[in-house]
């Protein structure tokens, strides 16, 4: 027995000689092969820590640590008798030097999201650190006490790996640096709207808070019997089959309940009155669900509410990411689809006599706003009311035909849904910020190029300098990558979060006062943003636009013809560059967007121009009286033309109009719009992160412009000629785009 006894502790412990030793040179290895232990096990604490999973962060550092010492002890015993075999000479520290590097590398691959050059920085100040403290404290405590020089050194050392280790920490919870933001400037010509008041005030609504849902929600007590009242569950079984396996296991239990049984819960803000009131619903994005997503939207639920509009943030957590996986959007239909579904218990509600809710809202006065996922799901919702059958699975079949007059998205996703969503009667209002780390890209343009404009539609796209992905949710804020991987962004640019939701609710205080209450003078505010400049914090806006109103004579969207424009022609003379561009976001993915690029330089001193004109092919009719001349403009890179050196001025140029008879008007730019600075966003505390990713720090974010024609002293149906002439300032690069009137 004591025979087997020694056996099985000599297997178990291959480098106890080592361990036992009295050497004089004994502590060096013992206090190495601690060190290696104890860094290691700091390492898989930490990474056990943040990993997502369903336990406590408690109880996640503790099982992280017993995964590193489990690891980091078979490992080590797999080395040495690898080593064994090929050499008879023992190595056990050699052994655990391999399987700390083996640990180490299995955490960087599973459980950070570090670059690998900072990871291994990381663990090597943490090993420069604790290495030399373990062999100073073995050197301490030994029988046989190090000499001093080593005791000194490695002390030295270990306090300098200290001193590493916390610089690091205070570089990755700190908020980054700052970067110079200037102010764009004001049009000479800024027109006004004295009547307007501020959309995003509060109202005259006194309201009540309360929630709905199936009554029996495990997690979450405001769905349980903190509801007010109960609603139906749906099967949504056909409309996302990917909800099955192995790998959702772990959702089905912690919820408790699959596709076959999803609830309607949602938190509602009722304005008090009879009503019938216009109904908001607000969905959110693909956040972790395990940190409930829709309380984030109170501050929109009582803004709404307040205005007489009814406001629901709806539930849809269990769609969300789960420590075994999402669905990688293909759950998006279902989140669409899960709105329409409220919107059918609001129906039912709404309509039953006697019922508390009964004609409190007016379903022919619907908005849907998405945040992220969210923000594609409420397009794919508004198409998906119009139809008879889910595309997908056609055996399921759709009843709805709701009153949505208008979408919004908040920092939407788009392309996650391999259908296109085509948007036909319903308005659209898009946001996207400038440092948003989780889409980097203007994307909801994308949808909004998709909105068809017909009757009273219009279509918005708002681009706010310094905001992110998160604040528009309070619960999200202002991080908007996962655990440890957040600590690398560049918060320290970021505009406040209420500046940021502050700015939301004014452009979409416009928009609902348009679309629920017919007040369409708010819609000046997106044709010219200097109208809401009193009630919006000092930041840059680029606000994009069109109506039903708008005659767009080119889009550069027909062919590749730089002569080509609309049934016309165009020429152009004296520039550096000349061409219509297949747009394109940061990450090269496309904006499916054509615009026209020109770029010019003179010397300063020179009187010449560069002129881009275009030929009407034909006299408009007798009646044509436009009010504005109208295009979209962004500003070009230098990079697209090698010549142009130095810092490049703001763009100004003049646009001539000229008739049959010899006519001319002349306008210019400045007088009615001033770009935004370009937008640069460096995302991540060290530029060098932000330029292996993107290669660029910017990208071209087109702004409408329009240039007022009313009262002007010219024969519109004889107009021959339009020009765009560029000389002040000598230098500069452009895009135009969507170039046309407004009648």
């Amino acid at each position: 027995m004591k025979s087997n006894q020694a056996k099985i502790r000599k297997a178990l412990n291959p480098w106890r000689k080592t361990l036992t030793s009295k050497k004089k040179k004994a502590h060096l290895k013992k206090g190495l092969l601690i060190g290696l232990v104890v860094a290691n096990l700091v390492v898989c604490g930490i990474a056990g820590f943040y990993h997502r999973n369903y336990d406590p962060k408690g109880v996640n550092l503790v099982l992280g640590i017993m995964f590193g010492a489990v690891a980091q002890w078979l490992m080590a015993l797999g080395y040495f008798y690898t080593h064994q075999l090929i050499n008879r000479r023992t190595a056990p520290v050699g052994a655990v030097i391999a399987s700390s590097l083996t640990v180490c590398l299995l955490i960087s691959v599973h459980f950070f999201r570090f670059p690998a050059h900072l990871y291994w920085l990381g663990v090597g100040a943490l090993w420069l650190a604790v290495l030399p403290l373990s062999i100073f404290v073995a050197g301490i405590v030994s029988k046989k006490k190090a000499s001093k020089p080593l005791l000194n050194g490695a002390f030295a050392v270990g306090l300098f790996g200290l001193l590493l280790l916390t610089g690091g920490y205070f570089w990755l919870v700190g908020d980054g640096f700052s970067v110079d933001s200037p102010l764009a400037g004001t049009p000479d010509l800024r027109s006004s709207n004295a009547t307007l008041q501020n959309p995003a005030e509060s109202g005259q609504h006194t309201f009540t808070h309360f929630t709905y849902g199936s009554g029996d929600n495990r997690k979450r007590q405001e769905y349980r019997e903190g509801v007010k009242l109960t609603s139906e569950k749906v099967d949504a079984s056909k409309i996302i089959p990917d909800w099955k396996g192995d790998k959702h296991k772990g959702r089905t239990k912690y919820w408790g309940f699959g596709p076959d049984a999803l609830p309607l819960n949602g938190m509602v803000w009722m304005p008090e009155g009879e009503g019938p009131f216009p109904l908001v619903l607000v969905v959110h994005g693909n956040h972790s669900m395990l940190e409930y997503s829709d309380p984030g939207y109170a501050y929109l639920g009582e803004w709404l509410a307040s205005n007489g509009i009814v406001t629901v943030s709806v539930d849809e957590n269990f769609l969300n990411g789960a420590p075994d996986g999402d669905f990688g959007g293909k759950e998006l239909p279902a989140r669409g689809w899960l709105l329409l579904k409220h919107l059918e218990q609001w129906r039912k509600w709404n309509s039953e006599p006697g019922h508390e809710l009964f004609g409190k809202v007016d379903l022919d006065r619907i908005v849907l706003v998405g945040h992220s996922r969210g923000g594609e799901a409420v397009s794919i919702a508004a198409v998906f009311n119009n139809l008879s059958a889910f595309p997908d699975n056609s055996l399921e079949k759709f009843d709805f035909g709701f009153g949505i007059k208008g979408v919004v998205a908040l920092a939407q996703t788009d392309y996650r849904y391999e259908r296109r969503m085509q948007l036909e009667g319903t308005s659209f209002l898009a946001f996207q910020g400038s440092y948003d780390s989780d889409e980097d890209s203007f994307y909801g343009l994308r949808q909004y190029r998709r909105t068809a404009l017909s009757d009273s539609v219009f279509k918005v796209g708002v681009f706010i300098h310094g905001a992110n992905h998160g604040q528009f949710n309070t619960i999200w804020g202002d991080n908007d990558a996962g655990p440890l991987y957040g600590l690398l962004l560049n918060k320290a640019p970021l505009i406040a979060g209420e500046e940021q939701r502050q700015t939301a609710k004014v452009m979409m205080g416009a928009f609902l006062q348009s679309l629920f209450f017919q007040h369409t003078d708010y819609q000046d505010v997106f044709r010219n943003r200097w109208l809401a400049e009193s009630w919006l914090p000092r930041n840059n806006l680029s606000v994009m636009y069109q109506d039903n109103r708008h005659l767009i004579l080119e889009d550069f969207e027909a062919d590749i013809d730089v002569e080509t424009f609309g049934g016309g022609r165009a020429s152009a003379s004296d520039f550096k560059v000349v061409r219509e561009e297949l747009m394109q976001y940061k990450g090269k993915l496309l904006q499916d967007n054509n615009a026209l690029l020109l770029g010019w330089q003179f010397d300063s001193l020179s009187a010449k121009t560069a002129s881009y004109t275009i030929s009407m092919p034909t006299a408009f009719d007798e009646d044509f009286n436009p009010t504005h001349f109208v295009f979209d403009l962004s500003h070009g890179g230098k990079e697209l033309l090698d010549s142009i050196k130095g810092e490049l001025p703001q763009p100004d140029f003049e646009i001539v109009f000229e008739d049959e008879e010899g006519h001319v008007l002349r306008k210019r730019l400045a007088d009615y719009h001033v770009l935004s600075p370009r937008a640069k966003s460096h995302y991540f505390k060290s530029d060098q992160m932000t330029k292996e990713r993107y290669n660029v720090f910017w990208e071209s974010q087109f702004e409408y412009a329009e240039i007022d024609l009313e009262g002007a002293d010219f024969s519109w149906k004889a107009l021959r000629e339009i020009r765009f002439e560029f000389g002040k300032p000598s230098k500069g690069i452009i895009y135009l785009d969507n170039i046309g009137f407004r009648k």
